[in-house]
Order: C-alpha cells, then sequence, then structure tokens
C-alpha cells in the first residue's frame, strides 16, 4: 500500500503531515473488524511483506525462521498483544512476556551449537507456551475476554506445546551433567 504525504492545517497556520488515504482504505477503516480478523489481516499483510522481503534478502533466514513452531509462536505473540484488555496490566504483561519468551527461547536454541543447550532452550520455550495456555484459561474463566478469542489463543499455545516437545525428544535423551572429581 503506498501513502502520499500531504499538508493539513493544523491550528493557526503551522502544517502538519498526514497521510492520504485512499477511500477504499477509509471504508475499510469505518467497518471495525473482530479481534480475530483484525490479526488475521494483520498477519496477511505482515506475510506479504515478508515475502517481498525474503526475494531481496534470500539466504539471510535464521534457523529458527524455518521451524513452523516460530511462526506459530509468533502468531501467539500477536494475540497476546491484543487479548487482553489493558486495565488489567499485570495479567496482560504476563501474557506478553510468556508469549515472547516461546519465541525468543526458540530463537536462542536454534543459535546454540550443543544439544544440551539446544533442549534447555526447547524446554524454556515449552514452559512459557504451557504458561501462555494458562493465562487463556484464566482470561476465559474471569470473563476478561471472548471465549472464542481465548480459544483460538489456547488452540496456538498448545500447538507450540506440542511441536516443542516433539523437537525435544528429537534431540534425543539429555546428555547426563559429568561430575568432576
Amino acid at each position: 500500500m503506498s501513502t502520499m504525504l500531504t499538508l493539513v492545517q493544523a491550528g493557526a497556520d503551522a502544517p502538519a503531515v498526514s497521510p492520504a488515504v485512499s477511500p477504499a482504505v477509509l471504508s475499510a477503516a469505518v467497518v471495525q473488524p473482530r479481534l480475530g480478523e483484525e490479526l488475521t489481516l494483520a498477519l496477511a499483510a505482515s506475510e506479504a511483506g515478508d515475502r517481498a522481503a525474503s526475494a531481496e534478502a534470500e539466504g539471510q533466514t535464521l534457523d529458527a525462521e524455518r521451524l513452523t513452531v516460530y511462526r506459530v509462536a509468533l502468531e501467539l505473540q500477536c494475540m497476546a498483544n491484543t487479548l487482553v484488555p489493558s486495565v488489567n496490566r499485570v495479567l496482560r504483561d504476563q501474557f506478553e512476556r510468556a508469549s515472547l519468551s516461546v519465541i525468543l527461547n526458540l530463537a536462542e536454541g536454534c543459535g546454540r551449537v550443543s544439544r544440551r543447550q539446544r533442549r534447555y532452550h526447547f524446554g524454556v520455550a515449552r514452559g512459557s507456551a504451557t504458561e501462555c495456555a494458562a493465562l487463556t484459561d484464566g482470561l476465559r474463566l474471569r470473563r476478561l475476554t471472548p471465549a472464542s478469542e481465548c480459544f483460538r489463543a489456547r488452540s496456538l499455545a498448545v500447538r507450540c506445546v506440542q511441536m516443542l516437545t516433539k523437537l525435544v525428544e528429537s534431540m534425543g535423551p539429555a546428555e547426563p551433567k559429568v561430575e568432576r572429581p
């Protein structure tokens, strides 16, 4: 979407810059999409931009970006930012931190060389995803968020837990710690 900048009078002849809005965008702005639809539209726009950027920067992807669980965790994190009402700062902050922890520990685990460190970070990411699922249950039971949105977020969190469990299992058994005399 290209935006053109136009000058708008603000106050006493002070120029301000605002984006020019096409009629199609203006009519879309009048209709308020539901939370899930808004998230889907944002993700679709983001993916389209990502595809264009990835075509430019071919070969510049990190290991974590190739994982399906990483993309699901990103979607969960986007939902966490919009799911909890801003009045409940404690729950909102906890949900945002837990969902961000899934993404960051996945990325850090993929950046590690030793199997032990990779398992550790993937395990921490799994714990954070479990925490996100529990937070959605709390939000639903306290009726702070619509049940349909809670179920959607919970399904993303459970999917992350499932994939991370398989990822940890695929790393083989944990290496025993070597005790030094």
